[in-house]
């Protein structure tokens, strides 16, 4: 079927489109009508699939064909029109409170509304400034992960054991402190080399989101986000075979505090695509059909071009060339990002260090506020009897001596 789709230019999150559908594939669309109704339904005198139009329009009404045709054609062309904007809807599409029918050798000719994302501004586009840990494990790493590991298995309240080599073999397996030491700076490293490179991705994209100019994610917007991360989480859910109720159960979570935080993170994520949004188009990024070959190829697809045609048919390529686009956006971010090097561990350790001590001087003052105060001296206990005033020794006139 080829279509013709004129767009306006997006107002208010909306996008309007005229679409013209051909006579040829109009009459095609409500031939099959027809067929589909002789099929379905037992007409008096005709065997199923033999009623003549005529006989149908009187039973059914003249236009139960010709709307279903309608129907059809609309249907079939929607992810036509996707393709044809290069679209990815909010929502679903609106086509009207009464849509015209479909009529016999005339081209069909409609107007749809669709949703869309807010065209956004940032405040700056440059590259952020994030803080990343090092890639090699510190002594605050090591030490915070020990502390871990020794708390593991006591009982509520009681204090971790000293970790000595006698604790390190018995616990561990490990004849001494510094091999236990050595084997957890290992562990951490490798860790950080598979979790690094997205944990900077996450700082960058995060510090882009907060650069957005846009007071209030629109809720249609929201809500598709929050559609989708819930949708993943069931999934992920499913995949370790638990239950939405027992996980929320078992993390003693109240279900209205579970949606409030998830829409949290649904406005967060739509800030951030929203700002590798305004990126791409600050950038001029493109996304060629290359691009899109090599998406599915490394999504390992077996037949990739047939892959990209059903796509195509489904309207569903222009999600991937958003996601292709907004993942040149993030590489270029990353790749120019100014990067601190800071021992974060060490600073949460002193941060928790310096918590304590106020902690305890706060309970110091309070606890001298409560005692009672002492008694005056006067008061305390009764004053002592004076003693008998020894003699003075006699004064010998100056004269005298």
């Amino acid at each position: 079927m080829k279509i013709t789709v004129t767009a306006e230019k997006p107002q208010d999150e909306k996008l309007a489109a005229k679409v013209t559908v051909p006579a040829k594939d109009v009459d095609a669309a409500i031939k099959k009508a027809y067929k589909d109704i002789a099929n379905k339904y037992n007409f008096p005198g005709f065997r199923r699939g033999h009623a003549p139009r005529p006989v149908i329009d009187s039973m059914l009404g003249k236009d139960a064909a010709h709307a279903q045709a309608t129907e059809d054609l609309v249907n079939a062309a929607e992810p036509l029109v996707l393709e044809e904007l290069n679209l990815v809807p909010v929502g679903q599409a609106d086509y009207g409170q009464d849509p015209a029918l479909v009529a016999d050798g005339a081209d069909f000719v409609y107007d749809v509304v669709f949703g869309v994302r807010p065209e956004c501004e940032l405040e700056s586009y440059d590259a952020p400034e994030i803080n990343m840990p090092p890639e090699e494990a510190t002594e605050a790493e090591v030490e915070a992960q020990i502390k871990q590991y020794l708390s593991y298995g006591n009982a509520e309240g009681e204090e971790a054991p000293e970790l000595t080599d006698e604790v390190a073999k018995s616990r561990f397996g490990f004849d001494t402190v510094a091999e236990l030491r050595d084997a957890i700076k290992e562990e951490i490293e490798s860790d950080k080399k598979a979790s690094l490179p997205n944990l900077k991705e996450d700082r960058v994209v995060e510090a882009m989101g907060e650069r957005l100019k846009l007071e209030k994610v629109p809720e249609a917007y929201e809500e598709e986000i929050f559609n989708e991360l819930g949708n993943e989480f069931l999934q992920q859910l499913q995949r370790q075979g638990i239950t939405l109720d027992l996980y929320l159960k078992v993390r003693q979570i109240d279900p209205k505090d579970f949606i409030a935080d998830l829409h949290e993170q649904a406005e967060e994520r739509a800030r951030q695509s929203l700002a590798l949004d305004a990126v791409a188009k600050q950038l001029g990024l493109e996304v060629t059909e290359e691009d899109v070959h090599s998406e599915f190829e490394k999504a390992g697809v077996d037949d990739v071009e047939k892959a990209i045609a059903e796509w195509r048919d489904n309207g569903r390529l222009p999600a991937v060339r958003d996601s292709i686009k907004r993942t040149k956006a993030l590489d270029w971010l990353t790749e120019n990002a100014v990067v601190t090097i800071v021992d974060e561990a060490a600073e949460a350790a002193a941060a928790a260090e310096s918590a304590e001590e106020v902690a305890e001087a706060v309970e110091e003052v309070a606890a001298a506020e409560e005692a009672p105060a002492e008694a005056p001296a006067s008061e305390e206990a009764p004053a002592a009897e004076p003693e008998a005033a020894e003699p003075k020794a006699a004064e010998t006139p100056a004269d005298e001596q």
